[in-house]
This record gives structure tokens, sequence and C-alpha cells, in this order.
């Protein structure tokens, strides 16, 4: 436990931990010092030992080696020897409340993927859930990918005027697909020209959803089903960009990556299920195109539901939900069964092999996604982290860390991943001049660790405290007030 030097409990001392909206998080006015810890900034290529971090209303004033930082007068000085920190996470890629396991319950194993009713009715409940459990695991930003409804959109214009709190939020609002790709989902636009792609996209930048807003794009023929064409999605894109929205698409295929990257989209969001070539990795370092992996299906460990944290944030639905042998046994009876059976025996008659999830291989799949994120990351490719959290077996917030787990497990090194979860989030937001990194005149958002990732990529889950605007949150708090959850 971290300690103020010559006062007791640092935990005791603080007394002012506030919920709160990051946008709108009260800085500390008083300097404080935390000393002794290990640092990662986000930045440096190896973390700093013994350091000092001087922090001032709410930001980075000074950090570096002990010896090296001043230290302000009269500042609180933290004794943060044996603890590692750093910056909070920003992810990337979520589908933010609908997990409600009584109403979507998702199913996976080893044989099948399949999804469950397609409306699911998000809730100011719900969000405010997730936005706490985020928030709670130390991942300060995220992104709503997609079918995001009337109750998102209140959520964030509260969140930006700071009546509600948690982490964070912005979204995709209604994102775009062909009608085939999931017609029992009324929650997506469903262009079928250019003309249409282009009148939607306006419509969807009147929806303020704040300075920063994306769109989202399926480009899926993993169900051996029809796809948006170049010349509508390309049109969707360039719409998007006029309105200064990036644009992320979810898909598997190396070819739809290639002429995707063509026609300027911003980052690609799933692991291509094909060898990675040459020209696939030019054209994602020539259009500066940020790979958001999603690799976290290759986790089959079920040791996260061990965390005793859960029961705190969720209600005991959500949880059952992603316990093996419910699962299991929901999957026996589950009405979308068959038709999913169907989907595969059509994809493979089609001769869509490399590019389908839902396959009978899952285990194959999986290792040829990790194959190539890791190609990609050593071919210096940007990538970000995002869990597709959000969905009853990727718990929000813990799912992030599991995510970084899973890329290190396939080969990228821990540093790469962190700055990945830290530092290219922030940019890939817009937000790298006051966030992402522990530097100087960075926000102070970050985590405190009682144990180093870096030695092991699973303590980023170990976690003391989480600092925003250089106050700590109250974690207990965000626990208890989630609504729905069991205490």
């Amino acid at each position: 436990m971290l300690v103020t030097a010559g006062a007791g409990s640092y935990h005791a001392q603080t007394t002012a931990r506030i919920e709160g909206s990051l946008a709108h998080y009260p800085a500390n006015a008083n300097p404080t010092v935390i000393e002794g810890m290990t640092l990662i900034d986000g930045v440096s290529d190896a973390a700093i030992q013994d350091a000092v971090m001087v922090i001032d209303n709410g930001t980075v004033r000074s950090v570096g080696k002990r010896g090296s930082v001043p230290i302000p007068a009269g500042a609180q000085r933290i004794n943060a020897a044996g603890k590692t920190i750093m910056p909070g996470i920003i992810a990337l890629h979520a589908h933010i409340g609908r997990n409600r396991a009584d109403l979507y319950p998702t199913l996976i194993d080893k044989q099948v993927m399949a999804w469950g009713p397609g409306a699911v009715p998000q809730s100011r409940e719900s969000i405010q859930r997730a936005a706490n459990a985020y928030l709670y695991y130390g991942v300060t930003h995220n992104i709503s990918l997609g079918y995001d409804q009337q109750p998102m959109i209140d959520f964030m214009l509260e969140q930006r005027a700071g009546r509600v709190g948690g982490a964070e939020i912005y979204s995709a609002g209604t994102g775009y697909a062909v009608k085939e790709y999931r017609p029992e989902d009324p929650d997506l636009h469903r262009p079928t020209t250019p003309e249409e792609a282009r009148a939607m996209v306006r419509m969807e930048a009147e929806k303020n959803l704040g300075p920063i807003s994306f769109t989202k794009l399926w480009v899926d023929d993993s169900r051996a089903l029809p796809k948006l064409t170049p010349d509508v999605y390309g049109a969707i894109i360039d719409e998007s960009h006029k309105y200064r929205k990036k644009a992320v698409v979810h898909t598997f295929s190396l070819e739809d990556g290639k002429e995707l990257m063509r026609r300027g989209i911003d980052a690609i969001t799933h692991t291509v299920q094909q060898p990675v070539d040459d020209e696939y990795l030019r054209l994602a370092r020539q259009h500066n195109v940020t790979m958001i992996f999603d690799i976290l299906r290759a986790n089959t460990s079920i040791d996260y539901l061990d965390d005793p944290r859960l029961p705190l944030l969720f209600p005991p639905s959500v949880l059952q939900a992603v316990r093996e042998h419910e699962r299991q046994e929901r999957a026996a009876d589950n009405s979308n069964l068959e038709n999913t059976r169907k989907i595969i025996a059509a994809a493979r008659e089609a001769g869509i092999t490399g590019q389908i999830y839902a396959t009978t291989n899952l285990d194959e799949i999986n290792e040829l996604s990790l194959r190539q994120a890791a190609k990609m990351a050593a071919a210096g490719i940007t990538f970000a982290i995002g869990s597709d959290s959000g969905e009853p077996q990727n718990v929000s917030g813990q799912s992030e860390h599991r995510e970084m787990e899973t890329l290190v497990k396939g080969g990228i090194p821990p540093m790469q991943v962190l700055k990945a979860a830290t530092a290219n989030g922030a940019k890939f937001l817009g937000l790298e001049r006051t966030h992402g990194t522990l530097t100087p005149g960075k926000v102070a958002n970050f985590l405190v660790l009682n144990a180093n990732p870096l030695v092991n990529i699973r303590n980023s889950r170990n976690i003391d405290a989480v600092w925003v605007n250089g106050r700590p949150v109250d974690r207990t708090a965000l626990a208890r007030r989630s609504p729905g959850s069991s205490r």
C-alpha cells in the first residue's frame, strides 16, 4: 500500500476521492510528489527505476529518476516504493451497455459461435455500469463501436456536462452494413448506393456525439453473405472525413483490408485471418492505419471469472452467462445453433474458409490471428487495444487487461503492448497532446500497480489505485454504485 512519507497509510490520508466524468474531474490544486516507484511513462523504451513524478493542478509537471527532479516546497510526498505506475488505459473497441446477459446470451465454445438476439436495448443503467467498470479497471477512455441507441447519446451528453461519471465514452453511433448482415438487428444503417451512404452519414453527424466521434462499418463476408461494396464504403469513409469523423471497419479479409486502406479507412478492427503480405503492410504504413487486433478470443482461459471484484461490478446474470458449464448448456439448446451451422456449411461450399470466425476450428483461426498480429507489430504497424468488450463474455474493463495478456502471449513485447494500450489509443482519439503518456504537461491519469507488468503482463490487473486528473478515484464507490450490482 502506498504511504505518505512519514505520515502513515496513504489510503487513510487521501480522503478526496470522488467519482466523476474525466472531462469534469476536479484536479487537485496542491502539488503532489510520488516517488520511489518503477515508472512506465508510455513513451520511453525502458521503465524509469526509483522514479519521481510531480503532479500540479492535475497534470504532470516533471518526471524522472530520483535526484533529477526538483521537489516543490510544501508538496505532499508519497512513497511508492515497490509499486509500478503506468498511464491510464485507452481502448478503442467496445459495445457498451449491451452486456445484459438476460437479454443477449452470446455463446462461444470450441465448435461454434452463435449470436443471440440482435435487438438489445441499451439502458442508462447498463451504460453507467460499464463506464464505472472501465474506470475501476483503469480504462479511462473507450469507444462504443456501433449499435448505439438513444440512451448512449443521452449518456454522453450528460457525461460531457459533468452530470455522470465513469470512464469517458465515445461512440460510432449507428454502424453501416448490408441488409443481409445480422438482419435481426435494427440498429444498423444499410445503404445500397453511395448516395444513400452519404445521406446516412450526414444524419449520424446531426446526433451531436461530441467533439470526437467515429464511424463503424462492417465489411464482412464471414457468413457467406454479401458485403458493402467499395463504392458504398468509400462514400461512407469520405463523407465521415468531411465531418472529421474517423472510420473504423470490422473485417477479416486481406483483400478487403487493402481496398479499405486505399479508400482511406482509419482503423481496422479484428485481425486479418489470412497471411499478411508485403502489400498489406505497405498500405498500412502509407495510410497510417491503426490496427485494433481484438485478439481476446484467442485467450481461452476462464480463470478471469475467479476475480473477486467481478460480483461488485456486474449482476449475477452477466457473470453466469460466461461460465463454461452454463455456456455449453445454453449452446445445446440455442435456437441460433442450427442456423449458424448452416452458415458455416454455406461458407465452406462458397470456399470462404480463411475469413470466417463462425467455424468448427476456432483454435486454428486463433493461432493464425495471433501470428498475423505479431507480424504486423514487428513490422512497425501502429496498433492499439480493443477487446470487443461489453458483450457478456468480454467483461468491461477486465477484458482490456486480458487483451494485453493475449497479445504478449502471441509474441509482442510487453512494452510495445503497453504503449499500444496508452499512447497509441490517445493518438487515435486525437488526445495525444494531453493524454496517453506520463510526460510533462500531460493529464495525470494513471494506474498504481502492485507489481510490474513488464515482468508479467498479468500484473496490469493487480491494481492498487487509479488516478484521474492527479487525484485517486474511489474505486470502492464505483463498484458499490454500479447499477444492477450485487451490492
